[in-house]
């Protein structure tokens, strides 16, 4: 699955998201233990110290109704990928 959602990630990373992708994301930090129904946007954001970030809109809103972001970012390189999750904070 990690080579998976890092063939994802590059797809992500360049706008051309289909939503099959989105749902592998959507999963991806739920399984990481935030609430995440689905993906409704993504945008490249560059890389930081760790590697590529994608900031990525779930589609559900804080209990006053505002969307919800989540940072993700690729760790490492194929074949031993593996993602940080985090809410996104401006």
């Amino acid at each position: 699955m990690r080579m998976i959602l890092a063939a994802a990630f590059a797809i992500v990373s360049f706008q051309a998201a289909a939503k099959d992708l989105k749902e592998l994301f959507a999963e991806l930090i739920q399984s990481r233990g935030f609430q995440c129904p689905h993906i409704e946007h993504a945008t490249a954001q560059g890389n930081d110290a760790y590697g590529k970030v994608v900031k990525m809109r779930c589609g559900q809103g804080d209990n006053r109704g505002n969307p919800i972001y989540f940072r993700v970012t690729e760790v490492g390189t194929l074949p031993n990928v593996d993602y940080r999750i985090e809410p996104w904070h401006e």
